[in-house]
């Protein structure tokens, strides 16, 4: 199965590559006061609101915007360093929301 990577200082992301509705160079994300420390911030991504969830501070000063389709009229969006593309099997992914994983960790 092919997958986007979604790399962050504190985990690392595979993405469905199907599910990836856009992968934006340095969005215009905005904080969200008092918001839980895992949300990056909001953005608009034509003309909808994307809720960015962060993986911890980007390795990099440049970060990327992978905005990811979860079903119905919803879009998520996760904050990481520049991704890449890799195969791999879902036996060794678990599920943290729709069509996006995380290595397993047994």
């Amino acid at each position: 199965m092919k997958f986007i990577t979604a790399v962050g200082k504190n985990k690392t992301l595979y993405i469905e590559k199907e599910k990836v509705a856009a992968i934006l160079s340095e969005p215009q994300i905005q904080r969200v006061p008092a918001a839980d420390e895992k949300i990056g911030g909001i953005s608009l991504y034509n003309g909808q609101l994307v809720v960015y969830h962060q993986l911890g501070v980007c390795r990099t000063e440049r970060m990327c915007g992978i905005i990811v389709k979860t079903g119905g009229e919803s879009l998520t969006g996760i904050i990481a360093d520049y991704p890449s593309q890799e195969s791999m099997e879902p036996d060794d992914l678990s599920l943290v929301m729709p069509g996006v994983w995380e290595i397993n960790s047994d």
